[in-house]
């Protein structure tokens, strides 16, 4: 679902930026493609490592409900 929130725009420009570039490889990259997506947006920086975090749900015995 989408809704019209400027949080939504802002992760809008984020994907966008995303999808332009040929290949990202660290965490220096994604930092810069958000980054130079605002204009008004400060970007922090909390860790220096990518984590695949797919398994987390079947790892905390999280199950999708109908």
């Amino acid at each position: 679902m989408h809704t019209y929130l400027d949080c939504d725009r802002d992760f809008g420009k984020v994907e966008v930026s995303v999808k332009r570039r040929e290949s990202i490889y660290t965490v220096d990259d994604y930092q810069q493609i958000m980054a130079n997506s605002q204009t008004k947006a400060t970007v922090t920086r909390i860790g220096d490592k990518m984590v695949n975090i797919s398994s987390l749900p079947s790892l905390l015995g999280l199950r999708k409900q109908s």
